[in-house]
């Protein structure tokens, strides 16, 4: 039995990290939370007896752990939760750990271009930096800002069974004013002035004013991430994976099982079982050879070994930090990176640490 469970957890694990080429139709993904996205305030969100707070880049406490839940800092705020009677209740502090927004929502994220997305009641809507709804909670999923634009979906009309209006998708800007007339089927936040949206099958993607950049005819396409996007298209071969420009024309053909975005200059791609990583022109830089690979950030990768467990390799494809971390590691941010750990004789005790650039630990893991 607790072999069975490992084998889940890894299993878990793999269809989590390898989204990007499994995506199910549906709803853009929800706001990625890093372990700190405010460059200007170096803390970091850490868990001791169930209980959580924060340290700083050296590791020690910074904020007592006392929340029931916590995220990163951005710009200047991070959100924390409280429970209260059994339900979590979500406000933000400030890096002196003083609550300045009242823990009154159901969920919350960071702040993103002036704004957070909150849940209340079930509806999504934004809040500002002082704690005001600018934009109503109404919406079903929705998306942080991103280029002064954030994707939402309403709920559908019903009348008792019987549907009278389907739910709709499109972009919003910072007064809640929807952009332009078009509903799509599913969509990416903007990155680098486009966002990817689906009509029906098929993907294209859209500028900020709405217009249509390049018609929709892949099967998916990506954020775009240093000009380039992963796009995948079915063909004779099956589904397989390349990248195209902002025009919208194929930069690197489609011919891997499965493809990340570009970041410091390198991509995870996927050949057969193993990844590895090449450049823009599709040159093959670090050979397939991990069970899984992510994204560079800060000059380190994350790969998975054989194993199922996680180090780092630098751009030569060399293990920077062993890997020993099982089951998920995150990205390197501010010279620091999360790490969830787990034995594979208890796979549901899960500990956060954080390491630095070597591997050694700042915050040995707790829990």
């Amino acid at each position: 039995m607790k072999k069975s469970l490992a084998v889940i957890i890894i299993a878990l694990i793999m269809s989590s990290s390898c989204a990007t080429h499994k995506q199910k139709k549906g709803f853009g993904r929800q706001p990625v939370e890093d372990i700190s996205t405010d460059k200007a305030i170096a803390l970091f969100p850490i868990k001791q007896n169930g209980e959580w707070g924060y340290i700083d880049r050296q590791g020690r406490v910074a904020i007592e752990p006392r929340f029931d839940d916590a995220r990163g800092f951005s710009e200047g705020m991070a959100a924390i939760a409280v429970s209260d009677n059994g339900k979590m209740k979500w406000g933000y502090i400030n890096p002196n750990g003083r609550i300045v927004i009242e823990l009154e929502f159901d969920a919350a994220y960071s702040f993103s271009e002036g704004l957070a997305l909150i849940v209340l009641d079930g509806e999504h809507g934004y809040i500002n930096s002082q704690g005001q709804i600018v934009i109503e909670p109404q919406f079903g999923l929705s998306q942080s800002f991103s280029d002064g634009l954030a994707l939402v979906t309403t709920h559908p009309t019903r009348l008792g069974p019987i549907v009278l209006n389907e739910s709709r998708t499109f972009f919003i800007d910072k007064q809640g004013q929807r952009l332009g007339d078009n509903i799509y089927d599913d969509g990416r936040s903007f990155s680098e002035g486009l966002a990817s949206v689906s009509i029906g099958s098929k993907w294209g993607c859209i500028d900020k004013t709405g217009k249509v950049a390049f018609e929709a005819k892949f099967d998916w396409v990506e954020r775009f991430s240093e000009g380039f996007a992963a796009v995948k298209v079915r063909n004779s071969s099956g589904e397989r994976w390349g990248y195209i420009d902002k025009n919208g024309q194929t930069v690197v053909r489609p011919q891997y099982r499965a493809a990340g975005e570009f970041s410091e200059g390198l991509a995870p791609i996927q050949i057969g079982d193993k990844w590895g990583y090449i450049d823009k022109a599709g040159n093959k830089i670090i050979d397939t050879k991990f069970r899984y690979a992510g994204r560079f950030s800060e000059g380190r990768a994350k790969v998975m070994d054989d194993y199922g467990n996680y180090g780092f390799i630098d751009s030569s494809g060399y293990f920077v930090v062993n890997p020993d971390f099982f089951p998920l590691v995150d990205d390197f941010s501010q010279g620091m990176a999360l790490i969830r750990l787990t034995s594979r004789e208890q796979p549901f005790d899960t500990k956060y640490g954080y390491i630095e650039a070597s591997g050694k630990y700042v915050w040995f893991p707790t829990n």
